[in-house]
């Protein structure tokens, strides 16, 4: 994964973590995401990236209102995408299905 991608998928974890926490977040729980959103603007070498996962989650699994917030939102996530799976395997089906229906000398060179 490109580095723009992962930093971009970490700070959709971020806000989405955040947003499941609410209004209600503690200072210190805001401010521990405020840094780890800070640490990914800098330049971040290749080598680092797994230390950095590894210390998010441990960050996330720390409490138990961010292990609930990270299931809500990763919960959310996974119906999208599969949802997503889904349609574009019925969008193959009916292409295989117009293939199939075509005779062998039918098709175009």
């Amino acid at each position: 994964m490109r580095k723009s991608k992962w930093k971009t998928a970490l700070v959709e974890l971020l806000d989405g973590v955040q947003r499941e926490l609410g209004p209600g977040i503690s200072n210190e729980t805001r401010s521990e995401i405020a840094s780890l959103r800070r640490r990914l603007r800098v330049p971040f070498p290749t080598r680092n990236r797994k230390r950095f996962e590894l210390e998010l989650v441990e960050f996330l699994d720390s409490k138990l209102v961010l292990k609930a917030a990270t299931n809500r939102y990763l919960g959310k996530k996974t119906i999208a995408v599969v949802q997503a799976a889904e349609a574009a395997l019925k969008e193959a089906e009916a292409v295989l299905q117009k293939c199939r229906e075509k005779a062998p000398g039918d098709l175009p060179n």
